[in-house]
């Protein structure tokens, strides 16, 4: 699985792969968000805060877990609000199906 991040102003660009067979949990998104945060704020120009990044995420377990939603809370973070069971597609995916 691969876990992509990324910001319109500044550009940049967050890319993380799991390794084989690694479980895509709770920890595992807050683990992300922790580590892409730092690297954010490690940039000598344009340091990006977490809470400045746009979320959005569908509806799966990981992403909606409470461990997650306070470890986002904590850091004054809202992710965009997809309904639930939406036949839309995330619009992180629409570039898959291009015409």
């Amino acid at each position: 699985m691969i876990l992509m991040g990324f910001t319109y102003k500044p550009r940049r660009l967050s890319i993380t792969a799991l390794p084989a067979g690694t479980a895509s949990d709770r920890n595992t998104m807050i683990e992300y968000l922790r580590t892409t945060g730092k690297r954010f704020l490690s940039l000598k120009k344009d340091k990006i805060r977490l809470k400045d990044c746009l979320l959005m995420w569908d509806n799966a377990r990981p992403h909606t877990a409470t461990d997650t939603r306070e470890f986002l809370t904590r850091r004054d973070v809202e992710p965009v609000k997809q309904s639930p069971y939406s036949p839309d597609l995330n619009l992180c995916d629409r570039f898959l199906f291009r015409s």
